[in-house]
């Protein structure tokens, strides 16, 4: 099971479109009058031998809750609201209510009146429960037939996607789809949703994300290519975490295999900021082993102070450290996967 670490939770959602590129320059997302809800260390991080495996651990877990389909891919059939296994992260989740939303409609509903031609604009309202029946999303989304665009927003009302996991608030989405209603290209904002992940309270400040998708001729996904930035607050401690532009690209390599490249600005509320960077995609067969089996990620600080993860197999990473900035490093720790994500 992933780890959730109080106070320094990278945190939460696959978010984003607010601009493109890794290691922002602090464009905020929602916010009181424009000011970013990120109270912690602004300057980047001075990365040591002690705090290292802490600060990549959460920048990773930003990962976690919110690329973690980055690190541990899901499977074009698994990008539905199939609870079973391993958590699955927030925004995915999200994401995957949308699917269910827009393919579920009653237009598309096989029961459902049959319409001479497309109707230009028409919306849809309903819900549905959660799969433990404790919760329910519920929808308002207008589409148009002849363009494939949709908007609206999911309203979640308690909606647990595990026991101990559970969402309330509203998020806005809007995008477009093909004409068998595969999601091309969405975004997903909200100023602030509430999250209960393993039991522990977390408040999604703000969020945005963009996840754009490419299918071969066959209609199975072949690439997604993700932006997002959101904050993320740990409501036990008080402190924020702020994904800043990671961007994230995954590739199906073959039909169980799948490559993805991240970057982008993690803000640990105690330490500050780390540009990440990808030396080579992570490498996943998401039929076999949780984890990926290879890949190399920078994380740098101050003063090109800088910690590399290697992956060194499906189990086990190689953490080293440059703690004065010289291009040596001058330590390194083998650690389980776990203990990182």
């Amino acid at each position: 099971m992933r780890h959730t670490r109080c106070g320094l939770l990278a945190v939460v959602i696959c978010s984003v479109l607010v601009a493109c590129g890794g290691g922002g320059g602090g464009s905020v997302v929602g916010g009181s009058g424009g000011s970013s809800p990120y109270t912690g260390i602004q300057a980047p991080a001075e990365i040591s031998n002690q705090n290292a495996v802490e600060i990549v651990s959460s920048a990773l877990s930003g990962a976690d809750m919110g690329t973690t389909s980055a690190i541990v891919p899901l499977s074009a059939e698994t990008r539905k609201i199939d609870f079973s296994g391993s958590p699955i992260p927030l925004t995915t989740n999200i994401a995957s209510s949308i699917r269910t939303v827009i393919t579920s409609l009653p237009v598309l509903n096989s029961v459902a009146p049959s319409y001479s031609s497309p109707r230009p604009l028409f919306s849809e309202t309903g819900s549905f429960p959660d799969p433990y029946g404790i919760g329910s999303l519920s929808y308002n989304i207008t589409i148009d037939e002849v363009t494939y665009n949709f908007s609206g927003s999911l309203t979640y009302n308690n909606f647990h996607f595990y026991l101990d996991s559970y969402i309330n608030g509203t998020v806005s989405i809007s995008g477009y789809s093909d004409q068998y209603f595969r999601l091309q290209t969405y975004t997903i904002s909200s100023s602030g949703i509430t999250y209960v992940l393993e039991g522990q309270p977390l408040s999604i400040l703000a969020f945005s994300y963009t996840e754009s998708v490419t299918f071969d001729s066959t209609g199975f996904p072949i690439t997604y290519d993700t932006t997002m930035t959101y904050y993320v607050k740990d409501d036990i401690t008080g402190k924020v975490s702020w994904v800043d532009h990671y961007t994230i690209h995954q590739e199906q390599i073959n039909s169980s295999t799948v490559s993805a490249s991240i970057s982008g600005r993690f803000y640990h509320p105690n330490y500050g900021y780390v540009d990440i960077v990808t030396v080579q995609p992570f490498i996943s067969d998401y039929l076999g082993s949780y984890y990926p089996y290879s890949g190399i990620l920078i994380f740098t600080g101050a003063n090109n102070k800088s910690a590399k993860l290697t992956v060194l197999d499906s189990t086990n990473v190689l953490l080293e450290v440059d703690s004065d900035g010289n291009g040596t490093y001058e330590y390194s720790q083998v650690l389980p996967w776990g203990s990182i994500m």
